[in-house]
């Protein structure tokens, strides 16, 4: 009599248990993976201005909800020595055009896992001066943003071919960029600059990288991101008018490279 009571009892809770456990299991894996972001880069984006060319990144959330504080880190990798001789630190430079090129790395800093701004940020804190950082944004799902990488600029100083580099900040593309690099196109100091970006949000499954690299080939400045060379070159020509700021820069570095 007894013994079918405990075979009961010991199915019953068998599979109560069972079922628990299941349950539980079955919340982990789509906590894990269907309700986690999958961040990637898609593809570069130009935008042509009078006197500049903006460098884009194209980010698209491929996962199946809202990718929330989404955000991309830069790492920029070079010859350090180089790197210092590029950065130039004047405060001409820096009070040219209120804080458009008042640049936030201190000279001989490498750029490494600094946040980018997006195009289409979400409210956020504020940092210098009261002002709003865009380093964070929600992307839906199956949803793009953009990150503003830098603007290229080209300037003649001496008869000779230069491009200013102003890479962005949290800050966005009118204050505060990170850095200034300038590149003259007559035996340039180096032979390629590699930029490295982090993708990342609050829910993300995996954290994504890529990596891009610029060079001068013929003169021209091409960067190539996921197996295509881009010619910026081709898009700063016609330019309606050089950037009088992005001249100071090439003076001021043309003056520190002849000095050394």
């Amino acid at each position: 009599m007894l013994e079918p009571i405990l075979e009961f009892i010991r199915t019953f809770f068998n599979g109560f248990l069972g079922g628990i456990v299941g349950g539980i299991i079955l919340l982990l894996v789509e906590e894990r993976y269907f309700r986690r972001v999958v961040l990637e880069a898609v593809d570069l984006d130009f935008l042509r201005f009078e006197k500049s060319l903006r460098v884009l990144l194209k980010v698209r959330n491929k996962g199946r909800i809202l990718a929330k504080d989404a955000m991309v880190y830069l790492t920029i990798k070079t010859d350090a020595n180089v790197l210092v001789k590029l950065i130039p630190e004047d405060k001409s430079i820096k009070s040219c055009n209120g804080n458009f090129w008042n640049y936030l790395a201190p000279r001989g800093t490498e750029v490494v896992t600094e946040a980018l701004p997006w195009t289409l940020p979400r409210d956020s804190v504020r940092g210098i001066n009261e002002k709003p950082l865009k380093h964070l944004a929600y992307i839906p799902k199956n949803g793009y943003n953009k990150i503003a990488l830098m603007d290229v600029y080209k300037v003649t100083y001496n008869s000779m071919e230069w491009y200013v580099l102003r890479i962005h900040a949290e800050y966005g593309t009118e204050d505060f960029p990170r850095t200034i690099i300038a590149i003259p196109t007559t035996n340039p100091p180096i032979d390629r600059i590699e930029f490295k970006v982090l993708l990342t949000c609050a829910n993300v499954r995996k954290e994504a990288s890529e990596q891009m690299e610029m060079f001068l080939r013929n003169g021209n400045l091409i960067i190539h991101f996921k197996g295509r060379d881009h010619n910026m070159s081709q898009q700063l020509k016609n330019l309606k008018e050089e950037d009088d700021c992005a001249k100071k820069v090439v003076e001021i570095v043309y003056k520190q490279i002849s000095s050394s």
